[in-house]
């Protein structure tokens, strides 16, 4: 079967940490929104490397590794766009690994509703001070992402642009102490998960929303039909260039 084809866009996306040159090869057929986040995943990296690059004199290196979950056990806000391509990847596995994961995903589910919080947590914080309180009481509950098995990330292709954007430049063991020692955060000036958001609503009509990892299928499963719906894919990724601020198409999909 041949490959479907694609248009190769090429932009400029001026961010606080410099100007990023990159190209998005964007299918010539409609696509959803989950197919949106799979494809700007790859450009949230590259802005957060900009980042690492500027940073790395003042804050040194970052000091994230493989094995260090810490992170795991936060809460990490995602949009839906994201939710819908995490409920793809979770479709997409076979019947048995499916079973375990979601397994998972409804005991955290109910970690999550014991402790007080749905898909309006975030929206519901009334300034960053409030905020990092929560987040600091719930990654005290020690619950783990559903995600992670045996220290590693089982979504790893597929995860969220929040989990791309944690980088750390403190030691990384003090990643486990939240809220009693250092963590040095790597600054990040854009958020993706709040551009899809705000795409999202401007397609669907409704406030931005984000909301829990945790609540990713659920709520895929809830907005099953939005999920399915197809849109031109240069004017989303047009859509998103606006709300990341400062894109600026070089040419036409060609």
């Amino acid at each position: 079967m041949p490959e479907p084809a694609k248009h190769r866009f090429t932009f400029e996306l001026g961010t606080p940490e410099g100007t990023l040159r990159a190209n998005l090869a964007i299918p010539a057929e409609p696509i959803r929104l989950s197919d949106l986040s799979r494809l700007v995943m790859p450009l949230d990296e590259q802005i957060v490397a900009l980042g690492v690059k500027k940073h790395l004199p003042t804050l040194g290196a970052v000091s994230c590794k493989k094995g260090c979950d810490s992170c795991c056990y936060q809460l990490v806000p995602i949009s839906p766009p994201e939710a819908f391509m995490i409920h793809d990847l979770v479709a997409a596995m076979p019947e048995a690994r499916q079973e375990e994961v979601l397994t998972r995903v409804v005991d955290a589910e109910a970690a999550l509703e014991a402790f007080g919080l749905d898909e309006s947590t975030f929206s519901g914080m009334a300034n960053d001070n409030e905020l990092r309180k929560l987040l600091i009481a719930w990654h005290r509950q020690d619950v783990a992402c559903p995600f992670l098995e045996n220290g590693q990330c089982t979504a790893y292709t597929s995860r969220p642009s929040g989990c791309r954007e944690y980088l750390v430049t403190s030691p990384a063991e003090n990643c486990s102490k939240l809220g009693e020692t250092v963590i040095r955060r790597l600054p990040v000036s854009i958020r993706m998960s709040l551009a899809l958001s705000r795409v999202t609503a401007r397609l669907l009509g409704g406030e931005p929303t984000i909301f829990p990892l945790t609540l990713a299928i659920a709520w895929a499963e809830a907005h099953e039909e939005e999920g399915l719906r197809r849109f031109d894919g240069y004017m989303l990724v047009n859509m998103l260039l606006e709300e990341l601020s400062g894109g600026i198409p070089a040419e036409k999909p060609s």
